[in-house]
């Protein structure tokens, strides 16, 4: 395939990669078989056999000695391509170079890749020489370039750690081929280091932070600057729960509360299942978190499924019932007395009076209630509260009696000892205030008691000493009670 009648040098054997292989001009500098014989436009074409490396590449640094026949500067293009080896070898129809180095002088450096590994090859290299332009000499020297081995980044998260609630991963990296020297680079986006094992190579990266995030995770070598795999959005990071609180209403005994109602963490977000303590550390699990029965400061963890956690406290408050109060004595009263109040004490808080048992009527609230004036027996109820709960009640009777005088229509102050005075019986006990006025049919005054006395000088039917004729009297009792009205009437002497 082509012809290699015209002298060249081609250096034998590869060389790493290009930066390590020698300068091919001094390779070449001894070299000037076309000194005698230069090419001065025109196009010159030269042919080479290659070996394709193991990774399936070759590269190519082509050098060339021109001089300026017209006294002008000059530049020789380039152009390579690979054939295989039994052909065809249409000119310009060969394998293209994936990359190309400069196409001035003195160096053009193609680069072929994805030829099948150690398999022998046709290089062509054609130099196109402007006129006024003797190309002298060239020289071709081949190296095996690397191509970056790694194919392939696959990873997934593996949990947190409930310390600090950074997370762990593992990333999965796949290689073409082992590299030889050099080490692994992850980045997510610090970057990690680890020594290269074989394919594919599993490590573990550690501290990372749990945002939630879509996470980019780039693979390289060390020792290859161009060789790197990026994967994005290869896995999303964990969250950390955040746990919202609301701490639950105050209750009374023998109520509990419910700390794993809805609304006590409602808001929260991250996921993750509940769990109930009774210490910040978690160390010591609350048994029984949907009836607590005494005050204290109680803790809600969530932890989700990568076992990142969040530990927040809830406050709760269970406050005792007060004693029933202290209360006054059950009292009996005439109708015509003046009542007292009635008395709780024992608590530093609020009273409520009620008037029936089932606590359903309030009547009253504080420390004292006056009872109403009905004749028979009513019965109160007062409770103490404290911190809005209300205790057991006490109950207190009171009898209200009928205590009204009887006042005689008639009476015979005749001397035999027997209804020979007006009687009021109990009119000062029941109406100590009392004053009773009798009045003959002519309306003047004929008897009139001390106030609040008139069983000490009881009517005995005269007037200054001197018995009256029989007939009927007028009276006026006044009781002076506030309440109670006067009393009008007759009286009849009787003898």
């Amino acid at each position: 395939c082509g012809s290699c009648t015209t002298p060249d040098c081609l250096i034998a054997g590869a060389y790493p990669d290009y930066e390590t292989a020698a300068d091919p001009v001094n390779q070449c500098s001894q070299i000037n078989l076309m000194a005698s014989n230069p090419i001065n436009g025109g196009v010159f074409t030269s042919y080479h056999e290659l070996t394709s490396s193991p990774d399936g590449t070759i590269g190519i640094i082509i050098s060339v000695g021109v001089n300026a026949a017209g006294g002008t500067s000059c530049t020789v293009d380039r152009i390579a391509n690979l054939y295989p080896v039994n052909g065809p070898c249409t000119a310009g129809t060969g394998i293209a170079p994936s990359s190309l180095g400069s196409n001035g002088s003195p160096f053009y450096n193609p680069e072929f890749t994805g030829l099948t590994a150690n398999t022998t090859y046709i290089l062509e290299v054609r130099f196109t020489v402007p006129s006024g332009c003797d190309l002298v000499d060239h020289c071709e020297s081949y190296y095996y370039p690397e191509i970056c081995q790694i194919t392939d980044v696959s990873g997934s998260v593996m949990n947190c750690n409930p310390v600090d609630n950074t997370y762990s991963a593992e990333v999965t990296v796949t290689y073409s081929a082992n590299p030889e020297n050099g080490t692994l680079e992850i980045s997510m986006p610090d970057t990690q280091s680890f020594a290269i094992t074989s394919s594919p190579q599993t490590v573990v990266i550690n501290g990372l932070i749990a945002d939630g995030q879509s996470v980019d995770v780039n693979a390289a070598f060390s020792a290859e600057n161009s060789c790197s795999y990026s994967s994005l959005d290869l896995f999303e990071a964990p969250s950390v729960p955040n746990l919202q609180i609301t701490d639950p209403a105050a209750v009374c005994e023998p109520q509990s509360v419910n700390l794993s109602a809805i609304e006590i963490t409602e808001g929260s977000t991250g996921g993750g299942s509940l769990s109930y303590w009774t210490d910040a550390e978690a160390t010591s699990v609350l048994l029984n978190e949907s009836a607590i029965t005494s005050s204290g400061v109680y803790y809600v963890q969530s932890e989700n499924n990568f076992g990142c956690m969040d530990i927040e406290a809830v406050n709760v408050s269970v406050n005792p019932l007060p004693n029933a109060p202290i209360v006054s004595d059950n009292l009996i009263y005439c109708n015509n007395e003046v009542l007292n109040l009635m008395e709780a004490q024992g608590s530093n808080d609020t009273y409520t009076w009620y008037s029936d048992l089932a606590l359903s009527q309030v009547i009253g609230n504080g420390p004292t209630y006056m009872p109403e004036n009905l004749i028979g027996i009513t019965s109160y109820f007062v409770t103490a509260s404290e911190s809005n709960c209300e205790g057991p009640f006490e109950q207190i009777e009171i009898e209200i009696q009928d205590c009204g005088i009887v006042i005689p229509t008639a009476f015979t102050p005749d001397g035999d000892n027997a209804n020979d005075f007006w009687d009021l019986e109990n009119i000062d006990a029941v109406y100590p205030n009392n004053k009773v006025f009798v009045y003959n049919r002519w309306g003047s005054l004929i008897y009139e008691s001390v106030e609040g006395g008139y069983n000490q000088m009881k009517w005995d039917g005269r007037y200054e000493g001197q018995n009256l004729p029989v007939g009927t009297y007028y009276f006026i009792i006044e009781y002076n009670d506030s309440f109670t009205d006067s009393s009008i009437g007759i009286v009849t002497l009787i003898k």
